[in-house]
């Protein structure tokens, strides 16, 4: 029988058991960098990586974790916000497709008809993360987390506040970029941020306060998501890391695909943030128990957006396909390090497809707690055995998971209208909903094994693996009640005159758009051929060698031009040719070429 003082005894030690798996919990610091792409950073030397891009910390933080080296997201800012703090994938089952504006509506819905000018008609995207969804804060404050938001949310405000959302406090809180101030003191257009010194630059500001939060949360378990509002525009850095990156710029070629030294200033002060942080948490004793991500929301911005320099793209996602805003690989594959001393081992390079989706489930796992019975459904699957590294690339199971993208635009970055994806095993099938005119679809088939650049479609002589993933796809669509567009009664082919969609663009006129090397785009030609002439103004760094195809539906070539130089504008005649519907085919064998306009005159 138990004596008052040995029960006491008994009490003690029960407590500081309890305690102890308490202490066990795992800290975790997500840390999510807006428009931050796959090839913006040295890639710890892999041939894919930058060499104007300085990261020794993110080098470091690779051989301390694991790098997954196929990582996905959505093509832009929200939906890959909300997939991460749903576990859904937001522009199927979220029903938000695009990043949260002006345009976008409480309850989505798919019009009946629309502009009689568009063969199909698109859905609308919402504007928040709706309440009801159980978010991965929330879940994880129900299991004894305090939890923590900083910077960029995008996902809805006032009531839809990271507060109202399972987050204990927010801080510098904000939509698409860093508020009307931009990044430098006095902030403007971000709330829930004293005011800091003039010339305190906000990424700085951020780190801080993460470390500050770390030391004050220390002695209980937390969740910190850092949403970085780098390396969104405006493209604003520290002066003296600008100079050092003109320098480093002069010195590139004049082709070099990085070179625009804001940008290479504002990722080197990326990688100091994550550096210090890390170094935070190796101070106060943490780093062992904490499970450090860093991921980013999207492929680089591929294309000239900097009002300062309108003729250096921000970047380059070389070898991937297009950027931010599409759903090729530049845009939905990003850099992903995951660092956790307890069960992920040192400078392990993941091959095996994994998307942001993932870290619902996964990060709950680690967490000794399972989603609340009322949580509908997550598309997410725990890749805790990949962070073991207990599962290898060859892995049949993992290896032919389906991934899915629902980006129903109408218009992106890298194709004239939006459209769907599945990828399963090296395959990736993409669906264009209403690319011809008559209002079908079409079908694009690569195989990322053998071509990661995305050059060369599969989808003609591969008809039966094409219906196969093509039911798959369609099966997805209809268990997530996605909004599919849809043909629209009220278009009318003969109000269309003069006309060119231009290859990720909402209007013709006045758009930048860079080309890759040897990527060969397409841009929609409506008007009934007749004594038309196709002018296409181009301009470019350096001669180039220049081939402009037009053709017809089916890819036969009707009508061809070559030349030595740019910028130029290339004149076409096509009158001769049958009436019908053609594509323009612009292919720079090499050196990069910026298509100014494309206009059809008679």
């Amino acid at each position: 029988m138990l004596t008052m003082k040995s029960k006491a005894k008994f009490l003690i030690l029960f407590l500081f058991v309890a305690l102890q798996g308490v202490a066990q919990k795992p800290n975790i610091v997500f840390i999510l960098a807006d428009d931050w792409g796959w090839t913006d950073w040295q890639m710890n030397g892999a041939p894919q990586g930058s060499t104007f891009y300085e990261t020794p910390n993110l080098n470091s933080l690779a051989k301390q974790g694991m790098y997954f080296n196929q990582a996905y997201v959505h093509p832009l800012c929200s939906p890959t916000r909300a997939a991460l703090l749903t576990g859904k994938y937001p522009g199927a089952r979220l029903k938000m497709h695009v990043a949260i504006t002006g345009s976008s509506v409480p309850n989505p819905s798919l019009p009946a008809s629309c502009n009689s000018q568009s063969p199909t008609c698109y859905p609308s995207s919402i504007n928040n993360l709706p309440l009801s969804e159980i978010t991965l804060a929330e879940e994880l404050k129900k299991a004894g987390y305090s939890t923590h938001h900083f910077g960029k949310w995008h996902l809805g405000d006032g009531q839809f506040d990271p507060n109202k959302q399972g987050f204990d406090t927010q801080f510098a809180v904000g939509g698409a970029g860093p508020g009307s101030g931009g990044y430098f003191a006095p902030y403007a257009g971000i709330k829930d941020i004293p005011q800091g010194p003039n010339g305190e630059y906000l990424t700085e500001r951020l780190t801080n306060e993460v470390c500050a939060k770390i030391e004050q949360e220390k002695n209980r378990p937390f969740f910190i998501y850092l949403a970085h509002y780098n390396v969104h525009s405006p493209y604003e850095a520290k002066p003296d890391l600008v100079t050092k990156y003109k320098q480093k710029a002069a010195n590139q070629s004049a082709t070099a695909r990085h070179r625009h030294p804001e940008m290479g200033a504002m990722v080197e002060s990326l990688d100091a943030s994550i550096g210090k942080i890390n170094a935070c948490l190796e101070q106060l004793g943490l780093d062992k128990n904490t499970i450090l991500v860093v991921m980013g929301d999207n492929g680089g911005v591929a294309w000239t957006n900097d009002k300062n320099r309108p003729t250096v793209p921000v970047t380059s996602n070389f070898p991937l396909r297009s950027g931010k805003s599409s759903f090729y690989e530049g845009g939905v594959r990003v850099p992903l390090i995951v660092k956790y001393p307890t069960i992920v081992p040192t400078a392990v390079t993941q091959q095996l497809p994994v998307h942001i989706i993932d870290f619902y489930p996964t990060l709950l796992e680690l967490a000794g707690t399972k989603a609340s019975p009322e949580k509908d459904v997550i598309d997410g699957k725990s890749i805790v055995p990949l962070l073991k590294n207990t599962v290898t690339a060859t892995d049949q199971v993992w290896k032919n998971r389906p991934l899915f993208c629902h980006f129903p635009r109408a218009a992106q970055v890298g194709a004239p209208v939006g459209g769907s994806f599945i990828r399963q095993g090296d395959f990736k099938l993409y669906r264009y909903y209403g690319f011809f005119p008559d209002g079908r679809d079409k079908y694009e088939l690569y195989n990322l094994a053998t071509d990661i650049s995305e050059t060369r479609d599969l989808a003609g002589s591969n008809a039966e693996l094409v219906g196969t993933l093509t039911n798959k796809l369609n099966t997805w669509l209809k268990d997530t009640k996605a909004l599919v567009p849809r043909l629209n009664p009220a278009f009318n082919p003969s109000s269309i005159t003069q006309q060119a969609r231009l290859d990720g663009s909402k209007v013709v006129d006045g758009v930048s758009n860079t080309h890759e090397n040897g990527n060969l785009v397409d841009y929609f030609v409506y008007p009934n051929p007749g004594n038309e002439i196709v002018s296409v103004d181009l301009e470019a760094v350096k001669s180039s060698e220049v081939e402009i195809n037009i053709t017809d539906l089916s890819g036969k070539v009707v009508k061809q031009t070559k030349f030595e130089s740019a910028p130029r504008s290339a004149q076409i005649p096509i009158n001769g040719i049958s009436d019908g519907q053609y594509l323009i085919q612009i292919k720079a064998k090499n050196y990069p070429v910026v298509v100014k306009k494309i206009t059809i005159n008679r």
